[in-house]
């Protein structure tokens, strides 16, 4: 990809942030775009566990975990495998997309020889000191 591509989706996403706008909702619960028999979720368990994104339940950000690595991995006792396998369904294809698409945007992105972004006249963003939550 072009530098000047990535410079343009880094800036993007940056002023995003910034403002409270997430580019891609990978939030699991009470999310209006995963449900369950028509309804959003919360799961108590994995909330206290720190699952808490899309990207929680995936390896490597491209597929699904197995339910045996998913209960090891966040020593859940209450969930079974009915009940994660339904979970995983009830997320819509286009946002895994967008999982995985952003993480290949953050791969390719450099944030070394970034200069900074001028938001207004007088704000500037430096985009190598800003992090990402995930």
């Amino acid at each position: 990809m072009p530098l000047f591509y990535k410079d343009i989706l880094l800036y993007f996403h940056a002023v995003k942030t910034l403002y409270g706008c997430d580019v891609v909702n990978t939030i699991l619960f009470n999310n209006k775009e995963i449900c369950i028999k028509g309804k959003t979720f919360f799961l108590k368990e994995w909330f206290a566990k720190g699952i808490k994104r899309i990207e929680n339940l995936l390896y490597e950000r491209k597929h699904a975990l197995l339910f045996p690595i998913f209960q090891r991995k966040y020593s859940l006792k209450k969930t079974s495998f009915l009940h994660y396998y339904q979970v995983i369904s009830a997320i819509p294809g286009h946002l895994l997309t967008k999982v995985r698409f952003m993480d290949l945007i953050s791969e390719s992105i450099s944030h070394e020889d970034l200069e900074p972004f001028p938001l207004t006249e007088n704000v500037n963003i430096n985009i190598s000191q800003k992090t990402s939550t995930g």
